[in-house]
């Protein structure tokens, strides 16, 4: 007899099959279940709203059977068979659902089943569709979720939540395209530079280690919202203090505090909103491609208004004030159809505001060290920052373990290879950071262009990721996810090789076009494996600590490979003091202070190098990601 296996399937997992069938009834006594006559009466919507109420062991029980009359209406659902039980949502254990002997041949529409809410998927020839211990489900790709109406409804949605990326990446662009003029404004030395981006990936950083769980105690949407009112007002507030370091600084980090907010809210919306599958692996992988695209843009709008900088940050608070707009209208107040939202979010009073504390003074006391070594010479207190923060981490770790709700759920540290993968991904996406931030000052300082012009050689950026959103989707569905982050590493080093052999009058069409299209691979690559793996890897109610850690890996191995190549650099100039004179006497910074040569960009691609390579190597020998499935999210 042809059977159908099902194992933690949702509440609306429902199939039409011929026969008679019985009603599986939650948590009904068994007198109202024999009174009921007239079953077959019943709507589809009353029968799944009664297979929702579960006794409290969570086992399905069974009523006695009772006549259904067939119907040729494809829409009636039939939810269980005489002779078989069907597995609910919140039952951990497989059961198995036999259809019962039916004289035809069920038609197409009797053989279509619905497998979760939203998740249509067709049975084989024979009747059934089999779901492997793995949760894996045979089957076409899933629909749109119940949640999305309409496909232009889905496209917005999966826009929206890409802004997170895509504001990241602008917020980085627009400035670091003008960094040499708005050193000048606030007065700053060449080796405080990277503070311009620092102070935004700091709190960025931080942001994201609690954003994540955040959004899974109070909800991704209200997280959603609030980071694009709060980055839309600092915005406003950037504009009018140029020419303040301080407070421009601080304005930028406020700023990295609310852009990690998008960012993880972001990720647990998608990871919520959809199972695993081609569907989700396409969404993410149209996010991870926002993220060059949206530093392309950031470096246009810095370039055009290069002498209006001021409107470079007013501007900005406009577009994000629309974004708000937008997404109080297209997000939906909650991602899971309204019969299954039985999950209750555990409020603030359950946070873990001691790991918050600690995991954001550890991070933030390392990132400071190795950005101040630079400009400091290495003073004592960089390393006694750093020294401080590694500790700090360590007492972070131990106080997770012992956490009732810890930040980072620990069904995450049970992803395969977990360790492996996210050092990998944070040497990879850290040498493509540093190899981007010194490549463009590269242009901007040695090969004395624009800023405009800057941001036009970063085009390859956008087409690259552009192409990459349905490359990666694909990919991870026909190779292997690890293949896929090696080649995401090897990409980053090809950026580092393309610059190496340029001097002050290199074509940019013989090695910088050539160098950035490739190195974009990096970024949507890696992202959109990792951010799949770990999404696919935890329940439904982890899903913003899972895309917080991938960022939080992200923002800090930016932060920290960047000025990490700063001092590289400004020792290799350092040790050629004849060289440093000659750069300070052409620069219009403080005279103190001298620009990069040529070989201190060299050594800083070197590195690159070397770490992209070192990310590749570790991903080849310790990591294994098995290709996507379709299949439900993990228990």
């Amino acid at each position: 007899m042809p059977s159908i296996e099902l194992s933690s399937m949702g509440a609306a997992g429902v199939s039409e099959l011929g026969g008679s069938a019985g009603l599986v009834e939650q948590g009904a006594p068994p007198e109202e279940l024999q009174d009921a006559p007239g079953r077959g009466d019943v709507s589809t919507a009353t029968l799944e709203q009664r297979a929702l109420r579960l006794p409290p062991d969570g086992v399905p029980q069974r009523r006695s059977s009772s006549t259904m009359p067939s119907t040729t209406a494809a829409r009636q659902r039939h939810l269980l068979t005489d002779d078989g039980i069907l597995a609910l949502e919140g039952s951990r254990t497989p059961e198995v659902m036999s259809r019962a002997p039916s004289p035809a041949t069920p038609s197409a529409a009797s053989r279509r089943g619905i497998l979760g809410d939203g998740d249509d998927r067709e049975f084989d020839e024979e009747g059934s569709v089999s779901q492997s211990a793995g949760g894996r489900v045979e089957g076409r790709m899933q629909s749109r979720p119940a949640v999305l109406p309409s496909l232009v409804h889905e496209v917005i949605f999966v826009l929206i939540c890409g802004t997170g990326q895509l504001l990241f990446g602008w917020l980085l662009g627009n400035v670091v395209v003008v960094q040499r003029l708005l050193a000048v404004d606030l007065g700053i030395h060449n080796s405080q530079k990277p503070w311009l981006l620092g102070s935004f990936l700091l709190t960025n950083g931080l942001s994201v280690i609690i954003s994540g769980s955040l959004s899974d105690h109070i909800g991704s949407r209200k997280l959603l919202l609030g980071g694009f009112a709060w980055l839309s007002a600092w915005n406003l507030i950037n504009g009018f203090v140029l020419h303040n370091k301080y407070a421009f600084f601080i304005a930028r980090a406020m700023q990295g505090f609310s852009s990690g907010a998008l960012t993880s809210s972001s990720i647990s919306l998608l990871g919520q909103t959809y199972s695993p599958g081609r569907r989700k692996s396409r969404a993410f992988s149209g996010m991870a491609a926002l993220a060059p695209l949206g530093y392309w843009l950031g470096a246009l709008h810095g370039g055009v208004l290069a002498d209006h900088r001021s409107w470079i940050f007013w501007s900005f608070s406009i577009l994000a004030f629309a974004f708000l707009m937008v997404a109080w209208w297209i997000v939906p107040a909650s991602t899971e159809h309204p019969s299954l939202s039985t999950y209750i979010r555990p409020g603030l009073k359950h946070f873990d505001f001691l790991g918050a504390l600690l995991a954001m003074i550890g991070s933030g006391c390392i990132v400071a060290g190795l950005t101040q070594g630079s400009p400091s010479n290495w003073a004592s207190y960089t390393y006694v920052l750093v020294i401080a923060g590694v500790a700090t981490l360590g007492a972070f770790a131990l106080a997770e373990k012992q956490a009732h709700r810890p930040l980072l759920p620990n069904s995450l540290w049970k992803v395969p290879n977990f360790t492996a993968v996210i050092i990998a991904y944070f040497l990879s996406y850290g040498a493509y950071s540093a190899w981007q931030f010194y490549a463009i000052d590269f242009w901007l300082n040695l090969q004395r262009v624009s800023p405009l012009t800057a941001a036009l050689y970063l085009t390859p950026n956008a087409v690259v990721g552009l192409v990459c959103t349905f490359l990666t989707a694909s990919l991870l569905h026909l190779v292997p996810g690890h293949w896929v982050l090696i080649a995401s590493a090897i990409a980053s080093g090809a950026g580092a090789i393309f610059f190496l052999p340029q001097s002050l009058d290199s074509s940019y069409w013989a090695f910088s076009m050539p160098g950035v299209a490739l190195a974009t691979l990096c970024p949507d690559l890696s992202f959109a494996a990792v951010a799949v793996l770990f999404t696919t890897s935890v329940p439904k109610a982890s899903q913003g600590a899972a895309g917080s850690f991938l960022m939080t890996a992200q923002s800090l191995s930016s932060a920290i490979l960047v000025s990490l190549a700063d001092t590289i650099g400004s020792q290799t100039t350092a040790s050629r003091p004849e060289v440093g004179m000659v750069a300070s006497s052409n620069s219009t910074l403080p005279s103190q202070d001298s620009e990069l040569d040529l070989q201190a960009h060299r050594n800083i691609w070197w590195f690159s190098l070397g770490v992209a390579l070192l990310g590749a190597a570790i991903t080849a020998t310790c990591v294994r990601i098995p290709k996507t499935q379709e299949r439900d999210h993990a228990e």
